[in-house]
């Protein structure tokens, strides 16, 4: 294989899920999930599983989850969760980053919630 994920799943089943898959433009790649991190790339074997996954995206039934870790605690002092009711889109000039842009701008209803789960006391500048 090239590289490319498609080439390693088609190796990987021996060509029967480029068959199966024959007239995608991304064959199985249903979804990404945080281009530019960790993230994740949802793929489905079969056509079938690949429309119905879409489909639960496109009709934002699917929930996510992430888990951030940072430097220091991001809340006030004795804070420990936060709801972000706003809504999303492409940021007005960095086209790769999101950012809360009114929906009349094109933003998508969003809702985030933060939870502070707790703290390492060790001094992180060294």
């Amino acid at each position: 294989w090239d590289g490319t994920l498609v080439n390693a799943l088609a190796f990987r089943y021996k060509g029967r899920f480029l068959e199966a898959h024959a007239n995608e433009i991304r064959p199985g790649i249903v979804h990404r999930l945080d281009q530019g991190t960790s993230g994740v790339i949802i793929v489905a074997r079969t056509p079938a599983a690949t429309r119905k996954l879409q489909d639960q995206f496109r009709l934002r039934t699917v929930k996510k989850s992430y888990l951030a870790v940072t430097c220091r605690n991001p809340f006030s002092r004795g804070t420990v969760s936060m709801r972000v009711n706003q809504p999303i889109g492409r940021h007005s000039s960095r086209r790769t980053e999101m950012a809360i842009v009114s929906e009349a701008n094109g933003g998508r209803t969003a809702s985030t919630q933060f939870y502070y789960i707790g703290s390492d006391t060790r001094d992180m500048t060294s």
